[in-house]
């Protein structure tokens, strides 16, 4: 994808664990192969530097954010009790096409047959 459109349904704030980007990385272009995680080698690198500048996408329910895909970025941890909601949908150049063969790391979400794993008990 080329670009992102998150949406917060809640509020997001650091203490909910906001998007964070690296300012300016998506001048860096694909950093891996699949093109949407980092090696640790790259975490290294282009992430824990004190120089680097973080920025937090705090937000207001309702509130859009359109950040660049190749900008380095994750949630926080949100550490409260309240969830932190939100939609993203990816824009994505029609040219793109899947990587063959998959490698025999990708994510497995990518498998038809794998089930979304419950990460959470429901309340």
């Amino acid at each position: 994808p080329l670009i992102f459109c998150w949406t917060a349904l809640a509020d997001a704030d650091k203490q909910n664990g906001c998007v964070q980007c690296v300012e300016g990385s998506h001048k860096l272009g694909i950093l891996s192969r699949r093109g949407h995680t980092l090696d640790k080698q790259a975490v290294a690198k282009y992430c824990c530097d004190d120089d680097k500048e973080i920025e937090f996408l705090e937000a207001k329910a309702g509130e859009t954010f359109l950040v660049h895909n190749w900008s380095i970025h994750k949630s926080g941890v949100n550490s409260t009790n309240q969830a932190r909601l939100a939609f993203s949908a990816n824009y994505i150049d029609a040219r793109t096409r899947m990587l063959k063969p998959k490698p025999s790391d990708a994510w497995p979400l990518a498998d038809p047959n794998c089930k979304f794993a419950n990460i959470f008990d429901s309340p």
